[in-house]
């Protein structure tokens, strides 16, 4: 009952928002050893197989987890008038995907959150769909990441709104976040994974 009440939410959320493409994962799909660059070291299967099963009351170090459907930017707030007064207000797709965020870092971390105080570094990979009308030759350099998305919405705006999202749920505030990165790939099953691991000791 519970597993089919997260499922409803899930679906509720996404259609919000307009957001499809969930399933299974795609063979072009960026591997971990790709998503830690130059001086930071990826995460072993191993680790990462022990992260997911950890559910100790000990500090979390690591977390990786996936949101379903197109990567989704965080919009401007908009404003209404009433009278005299201007009121200021986040628009409900932006709220949606928000909860969407939330929803999936719950399920991966069960309630968990890091340690105050922590230094954190937030890895983004973001998987756009890849456009109808595309050619076979097209599809298959997108699908070898030879061609990249060069469309909205931009990186800074998937990696704000991801990290806004994890306010006072993965972390006490998103200035604990000293180190990030957001790369865009094309794949045949958008989505955006998310990889967070405590800087140092």
């Amino acid at each position: 009952m519970k597993k089919f009440r997260y499922m409803i939410i899930t679906g509720m959320l996404l259609t919000s928002i307009g957001l499809a493409g969930c399933g299974k994962k795609s063979e072009d799909d960026i591997t971990n050893k790709e998503i830690y660059q130059d001086d930071l070291q990826p995460l072993t299967e191993e680790e990462l197989n022990e992260m997911d099963a950890d559910t100790s009351d000990e500090d979390m170090k690591q977390i990786r987890f996936s949101i379903p459907g197109q990567p989704f930017g965080k919009q401007r707030p908009k404003f209404s008038r009433a009278g005299a007064y201007v009121k200021t207000y986040t628009p409900k797709e932006t709220t949606s995907y928000e909860n969407l965020v939330k929803l999936f870092y719950n399920e991966a971390a069960k309630g968990r959150m890091f340690p105050e105080g922590a230094m954190l570094d937030v890895r983004i990979i973001a998987y756009y769909e890849i456009p109808k009308s595309t050619s076979k030759k097209k599809r298959k350099e997108m699908l070898e990441h030879r061609i990249r998305p060069t469309k909205k919405p931009d990186w800074d705006n998937i990696g704000k709104i991801v990290c806004d999202s994890l306010n006072l749920v993965a972390y006490h505030d998103d200035s604990a976040v000293v180190d990030a990165q957001v790369r865009k790939f094309y794949s045949e099953t958008p989505k955006v994974d998310v990889l967070i691991k405590v800087v140092g000791p």
